[in-house]
């Protein structure tokens, strides 16, 4: 498990947020199902995490997450 502090602004305040990542493997070959309630609409599986496309379509601070992660490979 990683644990990241976010930083960032949201409707012109910053707001602090706490995450924690961790890897999973699915058994299905099906699409996740989205957390709408936390506004989250599309959700995807990347087969390979390598995939550098995923990059410029993130958040940045996902996208930060990604690169930490390439990185370590």
């Amino acid at each position: 498990m990683q644990r990241y502090v976010l930083l960032y602004q949201l409707k012109g305040k910053w707001v602090i947020k706490q995450t924690h990542w961790y890897l999973m493997n699915s058994v299905t070959n099906g699409e996740p199902i989205p957390q709408t309630e936390e506004g989250i609409i599309p959700s995807k599986m990347a087969k390979e995490i390598s995939n550098q496309a995923l990059l410029p379509l993130s958040y940045s601070a996902i996208a930060s997450l990604l690169e930490t992660i390439l990185s370590r490979n």
